[in-house]
């Protein structure tokens, strides 16, 4: 079998994608459980409307802000 331009099989390059999905499987795992536990935290607080409040106070401040941005471009 002909090697790439980098040196690897084909072989090679199929487990190296294989690893690069099963990370990125476990960060999205991860990311799915964190997401689940704040969801939890912020319901057990009664704090849903106070955080959506505050999600939509970030959202319009990062929108003036990229306004910004593209004016000065």
């Amino acid at each position: 079998m002909k090697g790439t331009k980098r040196g690897l099989k084909r072989e090679q390059m199929i487990g190296k994608i294989k690893m690069l999905e099963y990370v990125l499987n476990n960060t999205i795992q991860r990311l799915q459980n964190y997401e689940a536990v704040l969801d939890c935290y912020i319901e057990m607080n009664k704090d849903q409307k106070k955080f959506r409040k505050f999600l939509d106070k970030k959202s319009e401040e990062n929108g003036k802000h990229k306004q910004e941005e593209h004016k000065s471009s």
